[in-house]
Formats: structure tokens, C-alpha cells, sequence
């Protein structure tokens, strides 16, 4: 085993065409599971733009080890400006809503990709798989014990509205999350009778404190709304 690991450190330890390789392959591959986690939650930074951070920081990575190889450069300058860099492509996935936000947590896998690509292009390939591992899982295996735990205090139901026009769906999910409401999916097609107003259904999970009659009458208020049902499910999608 210990010489298996010392010919592995040989041939992709320094910078060569095999561990140039090896480090671009790993950077794309980590990164793109984790982007394409982020793409199936219709996020605005998916699988393309994971994989572009990553390979860029790993590149960034290594080009800074061979100036310093060849000119004696700081190796970590490049990286540095990576990380306070990478702050503005996050900040570009944040969308503040009426009372909410969302987009941070793929801020912040945008963040970590880029610090796991700075450490395939460092060569760090064991700091790196277990990072992968641990952003994957957090994306992934703790999101769910996270619905599962909000799912505890909440009921699902379908919510169904009549709005005026497509223009105010935005306007009423982003009320409704600021209502402590989460919004699971979201459907829509334009009303036969009128062209102008459309109806959306929604699957939502409602929460135990809130009083669903005081949240129908409050949409109701809103002029946008041209009605609403709410009818509470036993079935909880995923």
C-alpha cells in the first residue's frame, strides 16, 4: 500500500501532463455533481458555472506553483485573489425577495467549489475528495434531514390562485415565503376564459403556528389575487 501511495505521489505529486490531468478531471467531475444538485433545484448557478469555478480556481492553483517553480513567485497570491474574488459570483445567485433570501446556499457551494478546485491544483487530492464528500453530502443527504425536520412542524397542502397576469407569480411566492410558507413546486397555465390572468398550483408546507384562514385572508386582500383554495394533503412530496 505504502508504495502504491509513493508511486501515485511521484507521478501526480508534481506538475506534469498526467497530474494536470488528473487535477482538471477531478476538478470537473466534484464540481459538477455538486453543480448539477444545485441545477435540479432550478438554481440560477447549476452545473456549467460549478464546473467553470473549479476549473479556473485549480488552474489559477497551479499556475501560481509554477511561478513559483520558475520565478520564485508566491504560490498563493493567484489563490488569494480566488477566494475574495469568487465573493462577487456568489453575491450574483442571492435573490432578496419581499422578506426573504434565497440563492445562499449555492452562494456558498460556489465558494467551497472554488476552494476545493484551489486544493486539486495545489495537489491536495485527499483534502479535496473528502471536502467533495463533505459538500456533496451537506447539498444532498443534510438537505433532506432538513425538509424532513421541517416537515415535522409543518402540514403540505395545494394552494391554488387566480392572479390577473403572469407578472404576479413572482410577486406572490416571494409574499408567501416571507409568510413562512415554503413553496415545493410550482405550476401554471394561462386561464381559457381570460387571457390576461393565469392560474398557478402550488405545493407548500405550511407551518403549525401559522393560521391558514388568516393566510387565505390576507391573499385574498392582495389585488392580484383573483381567488384562491387551500386544500391540505396527507401525501408529502419530495
Amino acid at each position: 500500500m505504502q508504495n502504491f501511495i509513493n508511486g501515485f505521489n511521484d507521478i501526480f505529486g508534481p506538475l506534469n501532463i498526467w497530474s494536470i490531468l488528473l487535477r482538471f478531471t477531478m476538478a470537473i467531475v466534484f464540481a459538477g455533481l455538486i453543480g448539477l444538485d444545485r441545477e435540479s433545484k432550478k438554481h440560477p448557478a447549476g452545473f456549467r458555472t460549478h464546473i467553470l469555478v473549479s476549473l479556473a480556481s485549480a488552474l489559477a492553483m497551479m499556475i501560481g506553483i509554477y511561478m513559483s517553480e520558475e520565478y520564485s513567485a508566491d504560490p498563493t497570491r493567484l489563490a488569494a485573489q480566488v477566494i475574495s474574488g469568487i465573493g462577487f459570483l456568489g453575491a450574483g445567485t442571492i435573490i432578496l425577495g419581499a422578506g426573504h433570501i434565497r440563492g445562499v446556499t449555492t452562494a456558498a457551494g460556489l465558494w467551497a467549489s472554488a476552494i476545493m478546485g484551489l486544493a486539486i491544483g495545489a495537489g491536495f487530492y485527499s483534502g479535496a475528495t473528502i471536502a467533495f464528500i463533505g459538500i456533496f453530502s451537506t447539498m444532498t443527504i443534510f438537505r433532506k434531514i432538513n425538509r424532513s425536520f421541517k416537515k415535522r412542524h409543518s402540514e403540505a397542502a395545494v394552494l391554488k390562485l387566480k392572479l390577473k397576469s403572469r407578472s404576479d407569480i413572482e410577486y406572490i411566492t416571494n409574499l408567501l415565503s416571507s409568510w413562512s410558507i415554503d413553496i415545493e413546486s410550482v405550476g401554471f397555465n394561462s386561464s381559457d376564459s381570460d387571457s390576461e390572468s393565469v392560474d398557478i398550483t402550488l405545493g407548500v408546507l405550511l407551518d403549525n403556528n401559522v393560521d391558514n384562514n388568516t393566510t387565505m385572508m390576507n391573499l385574498m386582500k392582495q389585488n392580484c389575487v383573483l381567488s384562491a383554495t387551500l386544500r391540505v394533503t396527507t401525501e408529502e412530496s419530495e
